[in-house]
């Protein structure tokens, strides 16, 4: 019972406290082929960098590492490598449009006239990794009659874990929907099976010491050959970024 009673503890501490990190800086105005250096962790080391292109913002990237949220492909119609505008509270997180091949624009001249930024503020989303862990953040844009202006940005401080565009506060247990599931056998041996109306795109288990294990996940069949016996808390995520939890024993 302590045991499982320290899982939910250490739970609870990784659904609400992971943090949002918010760096609220200057209002950077892009003029005379300037640029501005992006630092979201203030390690001192820059994540990338937004350089001016005589009206339009450009970036480059090793895409293993950093991307952005696109408006989509060159091939489906779309103008090439184009940063698409996001509205506020638009998740960004693995399941978003992150295409760009190595460079990103906002505002190029070769943009579709729907794909360019609105007046007035909007968000772009991205991800990239710090070390070997990847992270989702937002940064929050000001275009004015083409002036183009950086005024803040920020990323979840938990990898792989989700952040909407201009959210500023960390969430809580009690900001997660949770979705209805059965699963079987329990206790497990090799294999869980999970019986769901969501379609379940992510599963882990949190053992007793606050550890996260990635679980392999085939449709509705998880792979726990691999888990070491113990108590769990299994923790499964759907597709309409829905979290749902609950403990199961390992033998």
């Amino acid at each position: 019972m302590k045991k499982f009673m320290l899982i939910l503890s250490l739970l609870t501490f990784t659904l609400t406290f992971s943090n949002i990190v918010v760096r609220d800086i200057a209002d950077f105005t892009f003029s005379n082929g300037n640029s501005l250096n992006f630092d979201f962790n203030s390690d001192g080391t820059t994540e990338f960098t937004f350089f001016d292109e005589d009206g339009s913002v450009s970036v480059y990237y090793n895409s293993n590492s950093v991307n952005f949220y696109g408006t989509g492909t060159l091939a489906s119609g779309h103008g090439w490598d184009i940063i698409k505008s996001l509205s506020l509270n638009t998740p960004i997180n693995s399941s978003s449009t992150f295409d760009g091949q190595g460079d990103a624009f906002i505002n190029a001249p070769w943009a579709n006239p729907n794909e360019t930024f609105p007046n007035g503020d909007s968000y772009v989303g991205t991800t990239f990794k710090i070390g070997t862990n990847r992270y989702y953040g937002w940064i929050l844009v000001n275009v004015n009659a083409g002036v183009i202006q950086v005024k803040s940005y920020a990323y979840n401080d938990s990898a792989n874990q989700s952040i909407n565009a201009g959210q500023t506060t960390a969430l809580s247990m009690n900001d997660f929907s949770g979705f209805d599931f059965s699963l079987y056998p329990n206790p497990a041996t090799n294999f869980i099976t999970i019986k769901s109306s969501e379609t379940i795109t992510r599963a882990k288990a949190i053992d007793v010491t606050g550890r996260t294990i990635s679980l392999n996940l085939n449709d509705a069949l998880i792979n726990t050959e691999k888990l070491p016996a113990g108590i769990y808390i299994l923790e499964l995520s759907s597709d309409t970024n829905k979290i749902a939890v609950q403990k199961i024993v390992k033998k």
